[in-house]
Parts: structure tokens; sequence; C-alpha cells
């Protein structure tokens, strides 16, 4: 990404590597791309003096760790790389964005089409952690997201040897990804099955899937779903974050990205009122006219004006 590019829009959004702050404003919002947002961002953070500059100037270092030994799976599917960025050590502990690949649960990798992420969160001062997960068909719900809250909570427990802040830890996917993460936020099963919860997380952004209603998906019998969580309606429903949101005690401050068809749309509408119903802070993203695959693509991308400088703003409160 060119530098002059991104680093305009670090400074538009005012992001720091510092204690951020959330809004008061717990209403849902909706954004069409190019929109100016209906909800005020936070303000800026004051807890590290100004002189200190506390976005990125790179990539500091990498590491590659296995976050869960199962036997008989191939090691690097449960691996993730941690990718910390260059800053003042003045700053303190950096905050840190989970990212979730997509890939219909089957295919995909924690190093895929993430070049354009890495300079943008190194930029702006953050750690990404890009995660890998097991795939269908070798397994099955609740397996991908069982393996996500487990390396979710493998960086909260290495968060202080890291650098990392442990209280300011955000989650990202596409596609399954997305899909992944709202099961994962939707049932505390999840993370509670590794002594966490959906409310230990800041923020969660939500790049266009239809995983939020696993029950429509899955009973049209697309090939993907089917695959992915079975032939029983029983777990489809288990499965649906749109039917297991009610359970969650607290909720991360939620973007969720969408585009295409009316019915497509109006999935990830609902999936924000729910989360808006349950005390959430969420907003909705409208990214037509991109693709699929191009929303993925633009997150830190150059030349992208719909995506990354609505992300940008959103991360001020995260």
């Amino acid at each position: 990404m060119a530098v002059a590019a991104l680093a305009a829009l670090v400074a538009l959004a005012g992001c720091s590597s510092t204690d951020g702050e959330r809004a008061d404003d717990e209403r849902s919002t909706v954004t069409t791309a190019g929109d100016a947002p209906t909800t005020a961002p936070a303000s800026a953070p004051t807890s590290v003096p100004t002189s200190v500059p506390c976005t990125g100037s790179g990539v500091a270092d990498r590491r590659v760790e296995r976050y869960l030994e199962v036997d008989g799976a191939p090691a690097d599917l449960t691996t993730l790389e941690v990718i910390r960025p260059e800053r003042a050590a003045q700053c303190g502990p950096t905050p840190v964005m989970v990212w979730v690949h997509g890939g219909g649960w089957s295919v995909g990798d924690r190093r895929n089409g993430r070049d354009d992420k890495i300079e943008l969160f190194s930029s702006m001062g953050w750690t990404l952690v890009s995660v890998n997960y097991r795939l269908s068909p070798e397994v099955q719900y609740p397996v991908h997201n069982d393996d996500v809250a487990a390396a979710i909570d493998w960086v909260v427990d290495h968060a202080e040897e890291l650098g990392l802040d442990p209280a300011r830890i955000s989650v990202m996917g596409h596609s399954a990804g997305a899909g992944i993460l709202a099961g994962v936020l939707a049932d505390e099963d999840h993370l509670g099955a590794v002594g966490r919860s959906p409310g230990e997380l800041r923020c969660a952004v939500l790049l266009d899937t239809e995983g939020y209603d696993v029950v429509a998906q899955a009973g049209s019998g697309n090939r993907l779903y089917l695959q992915a969580f079975g032939d029983d309606p029983t777990t489809w429903s288990a499965a649906s974050p749109i039917e297991q949101l009610g359970g969650a005690e607290e909720l991360p401050d939620t973007l969720v990205v969408t585009r295409g068809a009316p019915d497509r749309r109006g999935t990830a509408e609902r999936f924000v009122s729910a989360l808006t119903d349950r005390g959430a802070h969420a907003e909705l993203l409208d990214a037509r006219p991109l693709t699929h695959a191009q929303v993925n693509a633009a997150i830190g991308a150059a030349d992208d004006t719909v995506v990354t400088p609505e992300l940008v703003r959103f991360l001020r409160r995260c």
C-alpha cells in the first residue's frame, strides 16, 4: 500500500496504539460506502503523551506458534502467526487484531491475501495475529469455532510476553472466517470451554458472510454448509449465530460488512439488529458494488475507498 495514502488514513481516523476509548452511543449505525458515518467516533485517546508517535513504522518481528496440540491433525492447521509492529517503546503493549481467513470452512490459509492487512495494522501500531484452523470435510462444526476460540485463548495467555494488551484484543474474519467468529461471539460455550468469554474481546469485524443463519443456508442444500455442518437440522440451529446470540452475556463492539443480493444483505441486517437488541454497539456497512472477494482484498489496499476508511474509523473505539 502506498505509504502516503496509508498514513493519511491513519491520521484522519486518529488511530493510535494508546488505550482506546469506546463511544457512549450504543445505537446501530448503517453506513453506505462513501457516506459519512451517522454515529460520532470515540474521542482521541490521551493516556500516552501526544509527542510520542504510537503508530507503527513497519514490522518488527514475526513468530509462528502452535496454539493447540491435536493428535492426527496436520500441525500447521492449529498454528497462528504473530506479526508485531515497529513502534516507540513508550507506547506500551500493542492492541491486537486476530485475523481468521475464509474459504468455505474447507480451504484457505492464514498466509493468504494478508500483505495489505499486515501493512495497515503495523502502520497503526497494532499486532496482527493470523490464525489457521482445521478444515472440512475432515472435521465439522463445532471444531472450526473451537479451534479459533483456542487461538484467542492462546493470545490472551501469551499477551504479556509478546507485549500485547490483553484488554484490547479484537477479531476480524472474512466469509467462513466471519461466520466462525460470529458463532464464537454468539455461543459462549466456545470461549467458555477455554475459560474465556465474548465480552473479553474489544471489537469484532465481520466481512461479508451468510453464515449468520446456518439453518437457512444448509436447509437450502448449500454444499459448503452441509459439508461443514452436516445434515442434522438440530446442529444447524445450534451453529446459527443469529439463533444463539441470546445466550451471550456481553458482546464486543461489532462492524458488519455486507454486499450482494437483498437476501444476503437482509441476513446481515438481521444479525446487526440482534446484536443491538442485546445491548451491543453494532454498525452495518453496505460495501456494494464490491464482490465477495473484493471485500477481503480491499482491507488496506491503496486504492480502496469503500471498506478501509470505515474500518479505520471504527477501530478508533477499539
